[in-house]
């Protein structure tokens, strides 16, 4: 059954919106480009993040420097800890949100959930992983760059890492993270772990086999989600 999710911010100016998320979240800088929508789903979202246990001091959030393909709307990088959001992709009128509804369906398909902050939930899913265990989450997208090159020089770090591949891989195979996560999961260790995230914050449950794999790849456990 799909969930009916709360509202939980209408601001009524981009400038509110972003003193609440320095002030109040704790953001390091912020600029939501005008777009209140995104502005207050942003804001859904890490206060999602903060209710959870997450310090979000380190994060920026701000659109692209430069014009990005329309495929990607949001993606963070942690050499600046920014999450970069593709202004174009995101719905300019709140209203409109809030008249159709924040809905979350048991089955999304290509993603973790269909709620319309998932972007900003998976992007964050990258964020924690690399705040919270670094060497983890630097290794997981190193093994992957190096896999998809056939590169298998590994250092140590890459090959105790290769052992979390292997089962990584082989619920890949049989279907288990297509099934349970979503199809975006099976894009490497490091989208696993953060579309993983985004289910939880969604208020998805997995089972332990992916609960465990996640664990092991550094993936960070919610204090609480939206479900509970």
């Amino acid at each position: 059954m799909p969930t009916k999710n709360v509202i939980k911010f209408t601001f009524k100016t981009v400038e509110e919106a972003e003193k609440y998320a320095k002030e109040k979240l704790g953001l390091k800088n912020v600029d939501y480009a005008g777009n209140l929508a995104f502005a207050n789903l942003s804001n859904m979202a890490l206060q999602d993040a903060k209710n959870c246990g997450i310090d979000l001091n380190e994060l920026c959030i701000a659109p692209f420097d430069k014009p990005v393909p329309s495929d990607i709307s949001a993606q963070y990088y942690w050499p600046t800890k920014k999450l970069s959001f593709n202004n174009r992709n995101y719905e300019h009128d709140w209203n409109k949100i809030v008249e159709k509804g924040i809905n979350i369906s048991e089955k999304s398909g290509d993603y973790a959930s269909t709620l319309p902050q998932y972007t900003i939930h998976h992007e964050l899913g990258h964020y924690v992983h690399f705040k919270y265990n670094f060497d983890l989450a630097r290794t997981a997208e190193l093994l992957n760059h190096k896999i998809l090159s056939k590169d298998y020089n590994l250092s140590e770090k890459e090959r105790e890492m290769f052992g979390i591949f292997l089962r990584y891989r082989n619920l890949m195979r049989d279907d288990t993270i297509n099934k349970q996560v979503s199809h975006y999961g099976n894009a490497g260790i490091h989208e696993f772990v953060a579309e993983v995230f985004a289910g939880q914050m969604a208020g998805k449950k997995y089972s332990d086999e992916i609960m465990q794999l996640y664990k092991d790849a550094g993936g960070f456990l919610p204090q609480k989600t939206n479900g509970k």
